[in-house]
This record gives structure tokens, sequence and C-alpha cells, in this order.
């Protein structure tokens, strides 16, 4: 059951690296690009996104749990899923492009979207699923590194201004080329790729993971949606300033993806050998989680002021309060994922895509009024209610197969918030710096006289993970 403690760090390496760099191209681009450029590259990544998710419909979720469940690798299987995923991203690279001519009258607009799609090529034989249900995390950690690597370089070196707004899509595919390169070097001691016509097992992998797919079709709405449906509502500017401050809470989700990739295999692995010690260790990793992200979401709001101006510049000002009313996702979606481990490792996807479809439905109908009717404000706090939903229908399901004492892992932590918020209201007129460290210190005090972890709780983390 425990895994070497340099996964972890590899993981952490890598995705903290990969999120920065892009983080930093993003900043760049931001402050050369301006709002409404801004807003178009937000486009074409969004309908890019949408795209991957219809061109590898559920797969990353179950093939890395199926990865995860032998040892070696199953090659015919690996082999079938990269060539169904290349026909797919074939397909949707010429729907796309033909539908891009026909609805789309913007020529800028147009040729961003269709730019970015040719990445859908290398992203079919990316095979990140593959290592992370291996937890290799080290080369694939070195892989996102290379891909931003490449990437930034050319943003870097071409992209100026607005008119070189072409070399943007351009760099993104180039970086994904080199990363699925890496790893498919790095699989070679798995096995060897080729082509595989298999369309029978085709549609066996299709008919287990489309319902799969389609959830998470729905719940990536959060991404991919805002950009589109403010560029058609308001304008492509009011799309870049909604995408800076969404940018930002990406940055701070890369702890979902560490919590994902650590927790989904471990959970698989206790459902399989250890059921009856489920229930405490989803409780102690509730515990964990919640002392973590609680005062994250606090400090985050306490200090948009500071980082949307600093980040992208005075012309983004109106992203402060979009950014803040965001780290309400930023804590129900880390907090979420908790529970769509506990459901999909238990093998109860139909559970998982029953209640990610109902929350994912509100949550665009949420972003798509909020937009229409309210603007960009309105898709922020449509997403806050969208994922709301989503993560009291993940308890209800999840509450169907293990027991986890939710109030006892919340009361420690949310009475540790609660003075932490105090305190910054209390140091109001002090400087931004004084604010954090004082309530930061008065959350963990709270937490470690309140015993917020006990030490066997500790002491059994340490020996599943360390």
């Amino acid at each position: 059951m425990k895994r070497p403690l340099s996964n972890l760090f590899s993981l952490l390496a890598g995705d903290i690296g990969s999120r920065l760099l892009g983080f930093l191209i993003t900043a760049y681009l931001a402050r050369v690009l301006a709002p409404a450029a801004f807003g178009i590259i937000n486009i074409g990544l969004a309908v890019l996104g949408y795209l991957m998710l219809l061109g590898s419909p559920g797969l990353q979720l179950l093939e890395a749990r199926n990865a995860a469940a032998i040892a070696g690798a199953n090659v015919l299987r690996v082999n079938s899923v990269l060539t169904l995923r290349l026909l797919l991203a074939g397909s949707l690279l010429v729907l796309a492009t033909l539908a891009s001519i026909l609805i789309l009258s913007s020529s800028e607009i147009r040729e961003s979207v269709v730019l970015f799609c040719v990445s859908l090529i290398p992203l079919s034989l990316f095979l990140d699923w593959f290592f992370q249900g291996k937890e290799q995390f080290g080369l694939l950690s070195f892989a996102k590194l290379i891909m931003y690597l490449v990437y930034g370089l050319v943003v870097v070196v071409a992209v100026h201004s607005a008119a070189d707004i072409i070399w943007v899509p351009v760099g993104f595919a180039a970086g994904h080329l080199a990363a699925t390169l890496l790893l498919l070097w790095g699989y070679r001691k798995f096995g060897t790729f080729s082509f595989a016509w298999r369309p029978d097992e085709w549609k066996s992998i299709l008919r287990s993971s489309v319902p799969v797919g389609l959830a998470m079709f729905l719940a990536q709405s959060t991404i991919n949606l805002p950009p589109i449906v403010l560029g058609w509502f308001a304008s492509t500017a009011e799309a870049g300033i909604f995408s800076a401050a969404l940018k930002i809470v990406f940055v701070l989700l890369m702890l979902d993806r560490l919590l994902n990739a650590l927790l989904l295999p471990a959970v698989t692995r206790y459902f399989a050998s250890r059921a009856d010690q489920v229930p405490f260790f989803l409780t102690v990793v509730m515990k964990v989680v919640l002392i973590v992200i609680l005062p994250l979401t606090v400090l985050g709001i306490l200090s948009a002021p500071t980082i949307i101006p600093v980040v992208f510049g005075t012309g983004y000002a109106d992203a402060v309060p979009l950014f803040r009313i965001l780290m309400g996702y930023f804590f129900l979606t880390i907090l979420n994922s908790v529970f769509v481990c506990s459901l999909v490792g238990a093998g109860k996807e139909n559970e998982y895509t029953s209640a990610l479809n109902a929350g994912s439905a509100i949550l665009v109908a949420g972003i798509v009024a909020g937009a229409a009717f309210f603007g960009s404000m309105g898709v922020a706090i449509g997403i806050v209610i969208g994922e709301l939903s989503t993560v009291l229908l993940m308890i209800h399901r999840t509450k169907k197969i293990v027991t986890v004492p939710l109030f006892g892992a919340f009361i420690r932590p949310l009475s540790a918030v609660v003075l932490m918020v105090a305190t910054v209201l209390l140091l109001n007129e002090h400087a931004l710096l004084v604010q954090a460290c004082v309530s930061l210190l008065v959350f963990t005090a709270v937490i470690v006289v309140t015993r917020g972890v006990a030490p066997e709780e500790i002491q059994f983390l340490r020996e599943r993970f360390v």
C-alpha cells in the first residue's frame, strides 16, 4: 500500500513547474495582447478543450484506472486506445475546420480555433493516462515541463503584439508534440506502439467510456464554456478579463491534480483489498484536505486586489471580484475530488456519471444564463452554484457505498477558519502580509489545540504514503 515519497516529489515538481510555466506564458500573453486579443486566444483554447474531450471520451480516467489495476502493460489494449483516439482526433479536426468556416464570421477567431485544433493530433497519442496509472510521475512530469518550455519559447520569441497571435496556437501544438514524443519513447520498456485496427475492441472501449466521457464533457464547461458564451453575449475583451481570473484559480487547482493522482490509485487498492478500512482512510484524507484548502481559500480572497494587477496589469482590474467569487469554485472542486475518487475507485462509474451529469447541467445553465443576463459576474456565480450542486450530489452517491462522517471531518477546520476570518477583519487596516501571516497562525494554532488531525491519523497517512 505504501508509495515511495519520491513519487510525490516528482509529481509536485512536475505539476508545479509546468503550471507555473503555463501561468507565466498566460501572464505574458495577457500583457502583450491586451484583453480583446487575449479573449480570442482563450476562445480557441476553449473549443480545443471541448474537442479534446470528444476525442477521448472518458478514456483518461478509466484507462488510468485500468493501467493501475495490472502489472506491466496490456500492449494490445494501449495500441487500440491510441489508434481509436487518433482516428477520432483526425475526424474532429476536419469537422472543426469546416464548422469554423461556415459559422464564424470573425477571421481572427476562425484562424485561432482552427490552428488550436491542430493540437488534437499529438494529444491523441499523449500517454499521460498510462503513466499516471503506473504512478510513474517522474517521466510524466518531465514531459509536461518540456511541453510548456517549447510552447513558452515559441511565444516569447514570436509573439510581441496582437498581430503575432497566429504563433500562439503554433507554439501550443509544438509543445504538445514534443511531450507526446517523449512519453512514446518512455513507453518502450512496456511495449511498442503500433496502429491496431480493432473495431470490435473500439466498440467495447467506447461502450464503457462514453457515459463517463459525456459527464466529463459537461463538467469541463467551467473551463471551456465561459470564454465562448462571453465572446458571444458580451465581447472578446470581457472573455479575456474573465479568463485572467480563472487562470489564477487553475494554477491553485494544481492541488486538485495532485490529490486525484495520489488518491485514485490508493482508493482503488483499498476497495479491492481492504474495504473495511476505506471509511477511516477517507475520513483522514478529508480532514487533511480541509485543513489545507480552507485557509488557502481565505488567503486567495484576501490577496485578490494585489495578485490581479501584479500578474496581468491594471487593464485587468475588473477581474478582482471575479477571482474572489471563483475561489469558492476552487474550494468546492478540491473537496469534490475526494468523493469522485471514492466512486471511481469503487467501480461505481454509473453513480459518478449520473451525479456529474446532473451537477454539470446546472453548471451549464448557470454559465449561459449568467452570461446572457449579468455578464462575467453572472458566469462566476453560475460556476460556483453548479459546482456546489455537483458536490452535494457526489456526497449523496458516495454515502450509498461507504460511510464518511462529514460532520467530524468539518467541525474543527471550520471553527479554525471562522477565527481566521475574524482575525482578518480585526486587522483590516494593517498590511496584507500582516493580515495573511497572523490569520494563518491563528488557523494553525486552533487546529493544533483542537487536534484537527489526531496523531494516530497522521501515522496512518505516513504508513500509506511516505
